[in-house]
């Protein structure tokens, strides 16, 4: 639906749930959705009643990334039906296809990284990928992500995470973390792809 952003000059400039319904004319379990699975920046504060509130300028951004890439904002078919169904974040996105040049993701997390310290502990790498530390540890002990151990804990040089993150290992993860989803959509956005795919289904 074709939307007049002239509309929500009449909104506030913090917007609970039900006034992003009716700036976006979309259903309230459409508005959850995008909510639940942080597709639309928000402040949750876990109460049963006025629980979210989302600045106008991210329902601003929100509508006009929609009319760019408008599957990565389509609910899966079973959220529609009645009783929610359990289902981790990756399995049920829509995911563009990467550049195919390793170089230019690495380039994009090398930019991303900058506020971060030259070498990084298992906490820089769990804030910055969205994943626990379990699955953080994980990665290092298979020698999926190369670390050194520093005393009685592992350290990683950024030049090691960026190897990570431009690998088929790291961005072929079947159950994406929400950060993660969101990075590749944006790295997408700045240096383009090939057209979307559906992500995170066998």
């Amino acid at each position: 639906m074709r939307i007049d952003l002239n509309e929500l000059k009449s909104f506030p400039e913090i917007m609970n749930k039900e006034q992003l319904c009716k700036a976006c004319h979309i259903s309230k379990k459409t508005a959850l959705y995008l909510l639940k699975y942080n597709l639309i920046p928000h402040a949750d504060s876990g109460k049963q009643t006025r629980r979210y509130t989302i600045r106008k300028e991210d329902v601003i951004a929100f509508i006009n990334d929609r009319k760019v890439n408008p599957l990565k904002y389509i609910p899966p078919d079973y959220w529609y039906s009645r009783g929610e169904i359990k289902k981790a974040p990756g399995t049920i996105r829509i995911l563009p296809n990467l550049p195919k040049d390793p170089a230019v993701i690495r380039s994009y997390y090398s930019e991303k990284l900058l506020r971060y310290p030259d070498v990084m502990d298992v906490a820089d790498v769990v804030d910055f990928t969205g994943y626990n530390r379990r699955t953080v540890g994980g990665w290092i002990r298979t020698g999926k992500l190369k670390a050194l151990q520093l005393l009685s804990k592992y350290v990683v040089p950024k030049p090691y995470l960026l190897d990570f993150l431009a690998s088929d290992t790291y961005n072929q993860i079947l159950r994406k973390t929400p950060q993660h989803v969101k990075m590749l959509w944006d790295l997408v956005k700045k240096h383009g792809s090939q057209s979307g795919q559906e992500g995170g289904r066998k």
